[in-house]
């Protein structure tokens, strides 16, 4: 069992995801585009922060994420791979929009002769959104998190399909919860937007599969470098003649 600390406190990764996507909102409402996705969990989405005004000037939002990272070392010491899973559940209002998300990665490092050997995500080469085809669900109070399903694992310097990868992944919080908040406030030409955020994170302990071309599994043993984060928040847009 692993005992390496998170390498981000949850409170900078959700700030992180929420500043973002704060950003990503800002820039889509000036030029005037709107990206709504389903429940399915195969697109690109709002992920722990962030909300898309659908109807009048305010919208509000809360979500549930996970970010669960893994390593190995081949038997000669020579190849480190690390793989990254993180998953997110959201729901916005008005409109009552909901969005699930799936990150996936795998980089894998000859330490021997000091080359890289892959580096694949599950991030489409042409249209840029993360693919994942399954189910990610939360339970109550930071407590759980699963995801199951596949996707494709894309080369990230040609953009080639590398391999199909399977995910069935539990996390498990545990110990206690901090909490925090968060506000911004974005200013252009005719457009001002005002946002608050706040988060709960806690830590957990992953296990499950997640596999790679060989259809080894990376996630070999449960690992600790593991949290569950919930947040809500809400935006402001106002636009001035």
């Amino acid at each position: 069992m692993s005992t390496r600390g998170p390498r981000f406190s949850g409170k900078r990764r959700l700030t992180a995801i929420a500043l973002s996507v704060t950003g990503l909102v800002a820039v889509l409402a000036v030029v005037g585009v709107l990206v709504l996705n389903t429940r399915t969990a195969h697109g690109s989405g709002t992920g722990g922060g962030g909300c898309f005004n659908v109807s009048g000037p305010a919208c509000t939002f809360k979500g549930n994420s996970s970010f669960n990272d893994f390593g190995t070392v081949s038997t000669d010491g020579c190849i480190f791979t690390e793989s990254q899973v993180s998953f997110f559940d959201s729901l916005s209002r008005p409109g009552n929009v909901a969005t699930q998300s799936v990150f996936l990665s795998v980089s894998k490092w000859d330490a021997c002769n000091g080359v890289p050997l892959e580096e694949a995500s599950n991030f489409d080469p042409n249209s840029g959104a993360s693919i994942f085809n399954g189910t990610v669900q939360f339970g109550s109070n930071l407590s759980t998190g699963t995801v199951n399903g596949t996707a494709p694992m894309y080369d990230e310097f040609t953009g080639n399909l590398l391999f199909t990868t399977t995910v069935n992944l539990t996390v498990k919080g545990y110990g206690p919860s901090s909490k925090f908040s968060d506000s911004s406030h974005f200013h252009a030409p005719g457009f001002v937007m005002n946002s608050h955020f706040t988060g709960t994170s806690r830590s957990a302990e992953a296990s499950g599969t997640f596999t790679d071309e060989a259809g080894n599994n990376l996630v070999s043993s449960p690992s600790l470098y593991s949290e569950l984060d919930s947040s809500t928040g809400g935006t402001v847009q106002i636009f001035r003649q």
